[in-house]
């Protein structure tokens, strides 16, 4: 922070006399317990929550779907495993030559895999948009305390200087 503040009243100061230049140093280093308690507050009053994107909710939809059937499927499977070491003979429905319960249990298994692999990308492009309107937030934020803080009391110095300079310059004149 004193860095920070710092540089900037040695740029607001260059070419001004030593003491309009300690001023606006002084202007720009004001109180560390208010500054530090602004800076606090403008972090924690930010919002860093937004709004889910509705493929979310769609995608958690899906892999409940997909979860279910590779779920049926298993317990198919094993139904059927179980009623062939009874030595029961059943009849096993099937979808072309596959039966049914295998398709349930490797393609829901197959297809969540897939759907994972697709939410990781997309999720990791909207932590990027996040990301970027979280660090707006938080700039702005910033901003604010630091306009409050160091900039308005800096430029209220730099207009007292023009002014008096001006008032200077006229009354030699």
């Amino acid at each position: 922070m004193q860095l920070a503040s710092r540089r900037v009243a040695d740029r607001a100061s260059e070419g001004l006399p030593p003491l309009w230049a300690d001023a606006v140093s002084r202007a720009a280093s004001p109180d560390d317990s208010s500054l530090a308690d602004g800076l606090d507050q403008a972090v924690f009053g930010t919002s860093l929550r937004a709004g889910n994107p509705f493929w979310w909710s769609l995608f958690r939809f899906l892999q409940f779907v997909l979860a279910v059937a590779t779920v049926v499927g298993f317990v198919w499977l094993a139904a059927i495993g179980v009623i062939g070491w009874l030595q029961m003979d059943i009849g096993v429905p099937t979808w072309g030559p596959l039966p049914i319960p295998a398709v349930l249990f490797v393609g829901g298994i197959l297809a969540g895999l897939l759907l994972a692999m697709i939410a990781r990308a997309m999720a990791g492009a909207g932590a990027k948009r996040r990301r970027a309107l979280v660090e707006k937030r938080m700039d702005e934020s910033v901003g604010k305390v630091a306009k409050q803080h160091i900039r308005v009391p800096v430029t209220t110095v730099l207009d007292r200087h023009r002014q008096t300079r001006q008032q200077l310059e006229s009354a030699v004149s």
